[in-house]
């Protein structure tokens, strides 16, 4: 054996079914449930809402973090995906920053670079209506 495979492990991986979450104990499932289509085992698409009145958009759920990004109303590269009008929503506020500007964000993923403001709205998953949730 080499020096490298001596430093090598094997360690077997399976795909186990979760238990339900026990955080969702007080609904019924009609009220959690959330169609997604699987792409590849690596892309889970479906729907939620955002805004009042509901602004339905498919989106990605990101497994690898907590953040929702939605495409604004003008967005140029955005292609045929769905975008959000705040202007629609009564209930969308601006987050600003310390100077009263509009917060911003920027990340740099190995596909490409996404930018823009956070904002708060109502946001619905399934029959479910979350208040003031910042995106």
């Amino acid at each position: 054996m080499g020096q490298e495979e001596e430093n090598l492990f094997m360690i077997p991986l399976l795909k186990k079914r979760r238990k339900k979450n026990n955080v969702h104990r007080h609904l019924s499932e009609e009220d959690t449930d959330i169609a997604l289509t699987d792409y590849f085992n690596n892309q889970y698409v479906g729907e939620l809402s955002i805004g009042t009145p509901r602004q339905k958009l498919n989106v990605v759920f990101d497994t690898g973090s907590s953040d929702i990004w939605i495409p604004g109303r003008g967005c140029t590269e955005c292609g045929d995906h769905s975008t959000f009008d705040s202007t629609a929503s009564s209930t969308y506020e601006a987050v600003l920053n310390k100077d009263g500007e509009f917060a911003s964000f920027e990340v740099d993923y190995g596909s490409g670079k996404v930018s823009g403001y956070q904002a708060k709205d109502t946001v619905g998953l399934g029959s479910l209506s979350l208040d003031g949730v910042t995106f």
